[in-house]
């Protein structure tokens, strides 16, 4: 199995935990009391937000946590922690370019540089703000023109946005 694929992969088994763990009774036990943690477990969701294995456990518990916490701060601190372990990634990628997962990303987008930089920008915005793995951002500015404190902004507002939507829907 190539490095890519194992991203998707890990997406799919959190959601089929995060599924398990909200319909087992001991596991939601759990779930609860890292919700009683208060803004703790919305920086800690915020950092397990970005993590593509562990995503989707952390939107169950963003969509629990604003019914005792005031929403705005949740939103913030939460993408404040999910804007950290993207920076990590993003790190990760930019000195580890000759991953092979950076080289196939590259390869399906050859033309990249010919994308307007608000297109660039507005794709790795996307990714980052959806449930989708931010490693594949982090990737996706890894090897773009993008300095760390742009990225970590970018981050931060995506990120902040999408657990925002999260909040609200829930």
């Amino acid at each position: 199995m190539s490095r890519h694929n194992v991203g998707w992969l890990g997406f799919a088994i959190g959601v089929v935990g995060a599924a398990l763990i909200i319909s087992v009774p001991p596991l939601r036990e759990l779930v609860t009391d890292v919700e009683r943690s208060g803004y703790v477990a919305a920086f800690v969701s915020g950092i397990l937000y970005g993590l593509s294995l562990t995503s989707p456990l952390a939107s169950v518990i963003f969509a629990q946590l604003p019914e005792s916490l005031n929403p705005l701060a949740v939103t913030l601190i939460g993408g404040m922690g999910a804007a950290l372990y993207d920076l990590l990634a993003f790190t990760v990628f930019r000195q580890s370019i000759h991953w092979h997962f950076i080289q196939a990303l590259v390869e399906r987008m050859p033309h990249r540089e010919h994308l307007p930089r608000w297109m660039r920008y507005g794709l790795g915005i996307l990714i980052v703000a959806s449930p989708l793995p931010d490693e594949l951002a982090a990737g996706w500015f890894g090897f773009s023109d993008v300095t760390p404190a742009r990225f970590l902004g970018l981050s931060f507002l995506a990120n902040a946005f999408g657990i925002l939507v999260i909040i609200s829907i829930f």
